[in-house]
C-alpha cells in the first residue's frame, strides 16, 4: 500500500513537471511548422577584461514600430545559416548589415534568442546589389554596407566642428555619398584605422579642414555598414579627385562673404520627441521676424556694415525660412549622424531632392535627447559643415545668437579663435565659446577672421617692415563708414594682424580686450587663430619676422566720441621706434588736413631774372621763384598750399624707367597727383609696378619700383597751371580725396580733381596776379589761410550727394568764365598783349572805315 501512494505521488509530480514543461515551451516558443522570422545579420565583436574577444554573428528584427532595431543572438547549432551563408560565399564578418535573412520553422525565445532546427529553411537577400549606387535598402534607407572583394563607394569629404555644452569641441571627417535622389547629401563616419585615406590625403599634401567639400573619393575593398559608417580595410584602395570649384553648390560659392544669402531651416520632429522652441521662434532668433533686435541676420549685417545678409528661405513650404518636418523614427539616445540621414530620407521624399541645391545654407533644429556617437553624450551643441552649407542644433541651442553666428561662420570657413591655448579662449569675437544667451552679446570677429571674410579689405593693408618704418592712424573698425582715407581699420604683418577692438556700437559686448589694439596670429588662411597680445597706448609687441625680430608699437589712442583711432608703428626692431613720425591727416569727406606735398629733398628747377637755369631742392624754393611747370615753361610760385619743414613724413619713394630717366625717385605723399597724360592726374597712391607717367619733357616714365620712406618737409607749391616739375616727373600742385581722380557728379557725369582744385584756388590766384603775394602766414598745421577756406569747402561739397554738387558747380563756372578771363590776361603777358595789340588794330581799322565812308559835305554859297 506504501508502494503504492509513493508511485501515485511520483506519477502526479511528473505530470506536473510535464505540465510546467509544456507550459513554459508554449511561452517560449513560436509555431515551428509555420513561423517566418525575418532580420538583418551584424559582425558583433566584444571584448573581455582578460583580453580575450569574441566574434558573433547578431541579427537585428523589427520592433513595434516597424523598424530592425531588436537585437538577438543567434543559435546555429545545425549550421542551417553557416551553411547557406557558405554556400553562396558570402562573407558577414566584412559585410555586417548587408544581409537579411529569411526563416522558418526556427524557434525564437524570449532571452532573446533566435535557434534554427533540423527543419529550418534559410533565403537570402542582399540589401546592396547595385554597389556602385552607394546606397541600398534594409533597415536604414539609403545607408549601404560594401564588401571587400572589387567594389566603388564614392563619396565626399567634408571637415565637421562639432561643438559641446563644456566648452570643448571636435573637428572629424564626414563622407557624403551618394542619396535616393543621386544627390551626395547621405553623412557617412569614417573609421580609418587603416590609415589609407590619411596617408593618400598627406601624399597628395591635401587638406581637408581647408578644403572641405573639395575632394570626392573613390573606395574599393571597404566596409560601409548600418550605423552609417564607412570603414577601410588594409585592401582598400583609393582614388581622389579634386573638384576645386566646379561641381556642387556647396563648393562653389560658399567661401563668398558679401552679397545675399540664403537659410532654409528644418524644425524636425521625431516619433518620441520635438524641440522645445516653435518655428516662428526659431525664425525670429535667425532673422527678427517678429522683432528680435539682435539675430544672426542683423548681426551679420552689422559686422560686414552691410555687405553679407542672411535672408529667410522662401518656397517649398517655408515661412519666414523654417519648415516643420516630422519624421517616423526615434530621436531619444539616438546618433545626431543617423538621425539626419532619415531626416534628409525625409526631405527627398517631401520635395524630391535634399534642398541643398536651392538654398546657401541648411539647418536643422533638432530635439533634446540625440547623442553625438554611439552611445555618446547629448551635451553636444551644435555642428556644422567647414566651409559649407549644413549646420545642425541640438534643441534650445539654436535659439542663442551666440551659437548661430559661430557656427554659420564654420560655414563661411572660419576655425576656432583660441587665447592661451584654448581653442575657445579668445573672446573678442564671437569664434569663441558661446554664451547660452539668447540676445547676448554683440560682438564681431577678432583681427585674423575680420582678415578672411574681406569685409575691410579697402581699409585694409599688409606692412611688410623690411621696406622701413610703416606709421599710420588704426581707427577703431566699428567707426569703418567714417573712415579718412589713407587711414585703416586692419593691418596684417607676417602672420600676426592687427585691429583696434574699441568696445562700443556694434562690438559693445565684446567680452575680452575691449577698447585695446589686438594682435593675432594665424599661420595660414581659414586655419585657428591665436589671440597674443592687447595693446594700450605705450604697449609694444615683438614677433619673429624675416629672420629677424619686428615690432608693433601703439604710439597713442584716442576715444573722441567720433572716430576713434590708434596711431601705430610697425618696424624692423633694429631700426628703433617710428613713433616720432607726423602723420599728415588725409584729406576726406568729414575730416581735414592737406595731403598733397613733397619731401623737402625734392628737385626742382628755377630760373632767376637773368634767365639762369639752376636745380634747387625743396626746402629752398621760395614764394616768387620761377619754377619749372612743364615744356620749358618756368611759373612763378605764388602760393604754398601747405608749407611745414622738419617734420618727420611718410612717404611714397616712387622710381621710374624711361629715356629721361630721373636721377632721383619722386618722393610724394599718397593723395598727391602726378599725370599719367597731358590732361589726367592720378594721386600717387594708385600706383603700382608697370605703371606709365609722364616726365617734365613730355616723354613716359614707367614705375620701376615703389617703397615707403621716411622723409623731412612737408611742401606743396602751388603755380598759376596748377603743375610743376619734382625730380623730373610732372606733377600736379593738388591732391585727390578718397583715393580717386575725379569727383562723380550727377548722370555719371565726372569732374577731375586736378580740375576742381585748380578752379577753387582760382580767387588766391587772381588776388596774387595783381598784389605782391611776397610772404604767407600759416596755421598751426602748415595749411596756408588761402588754402585752409578751400579745402573746408572742398570737402564740404565731397559730402554733398551727388545732384547738389552738381548744381554748385555749375553755379561756380558761371561766376569764375569773368574771372577766369581776367586771371588769363594777368597771368599770361603774351596772351594779354597779343590781346591788347589785337583790339588796337581792330580799332584803328573801325577808324579807318568809318572816314571811307562819311559823304562829302555839299558846298554852299552866299549870294549877296
Amino acid at each position: 500500500m506504501l508502494l503504492k501512494t509513493i508511485v501515485v505521488l511520483l506519477s502526479a509530480v511528473l505530470l506536473m513537471l510535464s505540465v510546467v514543461a509544456g507550459a513554459e515551451k508554449e511561452a517560449y516558443t513560436r509555431d515551428l511548422q509555420t513561423t517566418t522570422f525575418e532580420c538583418i545579420l551584424f559582425e558583433v565583436a566584444t571584448e573581455f577584461e582578460d583580453h580575450a574577444s569574441t566574434f558573433e554573428h547578431s541579427c537585428e528584427a523589427k520592433d513595434p514600430d516597424g523598424d530592425y532595431d531588436i537585437m538577438y543572438s543567434i543559435d546555429d547549432n545545425n549550421a542551417v545559416i553557416a551553411d547557406k551563408l557558405g554556400e553562396a560565399g558570402l562573407d558577414v564578418l566584412h559585410n555586417s548589415g548587408r544581409y537579411k535573412i529569411t526563416l522558418t520553422n526556427v524557434i525564437v525565445n524570449l532571452e532573446p534568442v533566435v535557434s534554427t532546427t533540423p527543419e529550418s529553411t534559410v533565403t537570402i537577400e542582399d540589401l546592396t546589389p547595385d554597389l556602385d549606387v552607394g546606397v541600398g535598402g534594409g533597415k536604414d534607407v539609403g545607408q549601404a554596407a560594401t564588401t571587400t572583394t572589387p567594389t566603388i563607394f564614392e563619396c565626399i569629404l567634408f571637415e565637421v566642428a562639432t561643438e559641446f555644452e563644456d566648452h570643448t569641441s571636435i573637428f572629424e571627417h564626414i563622407c557624403e555619398g551618394k542619396g535616393p535622389d543621386g544627390d551626395y547629401d547621405k553623412m557617412y563616419s569614417i573609421d580609418d584605422n587603416n590609415d589609407i585615406i590619411a596617408l593618400k590625403l598627406e601624399e597628395g599634401g591635401l587638406d581637408i579642414i581647408h578644403n572641405s567639400g573639395r575632394y570626392k573619393i573613390t573606395l574599393t575593398n571597404v566596409i560601409v555598414d548600418l550605423r552609417p559608417v564607412v570603414s577601410t580595410t588594409p585592401d582598400s584602395v583609393i582614388s581622389i579627385e579634386d573638384l576645386g570649384v566646379k561641381e556642387g553648390r556647396d563648393r562653389r560659392r560658399l567661401g563668398k562673404k558679401v552679397g545675399d544669402r540664403s537659410i532654409a531651416i528644418f524644425r524636425v520632429t521625431g516619433s518620441d520627441a520635438s524641440p522645445s522652441y516653435s518655428a516662428s521662434d526659431i525664425s525670429n532668433a535667425f532673422f527678427g521676424t517678429s522683432g528680435d533686435p539682435n539675430n544672426l541676420k542683423s548681426r551679420y549685417a552689422a559686422c560686414s556694415m552691410d555687405q553679407l545678409i542672411f535672408n529667410p528661405g522662401t518656397g517649398n513650404g517655408f515661412t519666414n525660412g523654417v519648415a516643420e518636418l516630422t519624421v517616423s523614427a526615434k530621436t531619444q539616445g539616438v546618433n545626431v549622424h543617423d538621425l539626419l540621414n532619415k531626416v534628409t530620407d525625409a526631405v527627398i521624399a517631401r520635395f524630391g531632392s535634399s534642398l541643398k541645391n536651392s538654398y546657401d545654407h541648411i539647418v536643422y533644429a533638432l530635439p533634446r535627447g540625440t547623442t553625438f556617437g554611439d552611445g555618446g553624450s547629448d551635451s553636444w551643441l551644435a555642428f556644422a559643415y567647414m566651409n559649407s552649407y549644413l549646420s545642425a542644433y541640438n534643441d534650445n541651442n539654436i535659439m542663442y545668437i551666440s551659437n548661430q553666428v559661430h557656427e554659420t561662420g564654420h560655414n563661411l570657413g572660419l576655425m576656432h579663435s583660441s587665447h592661451g591655448g584654448v581653442t575657445y579662449g579668445d573672446q573678442s569675437g564671437t569664434m569663441g565659446y558661446g554664451y547660452g544667451k539668447m540676445d547676448f552679446p554683440k560682438m564681431c570677429f577678432n583681427a585674423a577672421k575680420s582678415w578672411q571674410l574681406g569685409w575691410y579689405a579697402d581699409k585694409a593693408k599688409e606692412v611688410f617692415p623690411e621696406d622701413g618704418y610703416f606709421t599710420a592712424f588704426l581707427d577703431a573698425f566699428v567707426d569703418y563708414n567714417s573712415v579718412s582715407s589713407g587711414e585703416y581699420v586692419l593691418l596684417k604683418a607676417g602672420n600676426m594682424f592687427i585691429i583696434y577692438n574699441r568696445g562700443k556700437g556694434i562690438n559693445s559686448e565684446t567680452q575680452e580686450f575691449a577698447d585695446t589694439v589686438t594682435v593675432t596670429e594665424m599661420k595660414r588662411e581659414s586655419d585657428y587663430s591665436e589671440s597674443v597680445a592687447a595693446l594700450a597706448s605705450g604697449g609694444t609687441f615683438t614677433f619673429p619676422y624675416a629672420g629677424a625680430t619686428a615690432v608693433i608699437e601703439i604710439c597713442s589712442m584716442e576715444i573722441s566720441g567720433g572716430v576713434d583711432k590708434a596711431k601705430i608703428s610697425i618696424y624692423m626692431q633694429s631700426s628703433g621706434s617710428a613713433c616720432n613720425v607726423r602723420l599728415a591727416p588725409a584729406p576726406s569727406p568729414g575730416g581735414g588736413g592737406f595731403n598733397a606735398c613733397f619731401s623737402d629733398s625734392g628737385l626742382v628747377s628755377v630760373k632767376d631774372r637773368r634767365g639762369t637755369v639752376s636745380s634747387i631742392e625743396m626746402k629752398a624754393l621760395t614764394l616768387g621763384d620761377h619754377v619749372l611747370a612743364g615744356n620749358g615753361r618756368y611759373e612763378k610760385v605764388y602760393s604754398f598750399g601747405h608749407y611745414e619743414p622738419g617734420v618727420t613724413v611718410e612717404y611714397l619713394e616712387i622710381a621710374f624707367t624711361g629715356h629721361s630717366t630721373p636721377t632721383k625717385p619722386l618722393e610724394v605723399t599718397d593723395s598727391h597727383m602726378v599725370f599719367v597724360s597731358n590732361d589726367r592726374a592720378v594721386p600717387a597712391s594708385s600706383f603700382l609696378v608697370g605703371d606709365r607717367v609722364l616726365s617734365g619733357t613730355g616723354d613716359t616714365l614707367v614705375v620701376q619700383s615703389i617703397r615707403r620712406v621716411l622723409r623731412k618737409g612737408l611742401y606743396a607749391p602751388f603755380t598759376s597751371s596748377g603743375t610743376v616739375v619734382v625730380n623730373g616727373v610732372l606733377s600736379s600742385c593738388y591732391m585727390a580725396f578718397e583715393g580717386s581722380a575725379s569727383m562723380p557728379l550727377a548722370a555719371g557725369m565726372e569732374l577731375s580733381y586736378q580740375f576742381s582744385c585748380h578752379l577753387f584756388f582760382a580767387p588766391h590766384r587772381l588776388w596774387c596776379s595783381v598784389a605782391a603775394c611776397d610772404s604767407q602766414t600759416y596755421t598751426s598745421k602748415g595749411l596756408s589761410y588761402w588754402t585752409d577756406v578751400p579745402l573746408k569747402i572742398s570737402l564740404w561739397l565731397h559730402d554733398q550727394s551727388n545732384v547738389v554738387k552738381t548744381v554748385l558747380i555749375a553755379v561756380y563756372l558761371l561766376m569764375y568764365v569773368p574771372l577766369g578771363l581776367f586771371e588769363l590776361l594777368t597771368w599770361n603777358a603774351s596772351f594779354a598783349m597779343k590781346l591788347l595789340v589785337a583790339g588796337i588794330i581792330a580799332a584803328l581799322t573801325r577808324r579807318i572805315a568809318c572816314r571811307k565812308t562819311v559823304p562829302a559835305r555839299p558846298l554852299r554859297l552866299k549870294v549877296a
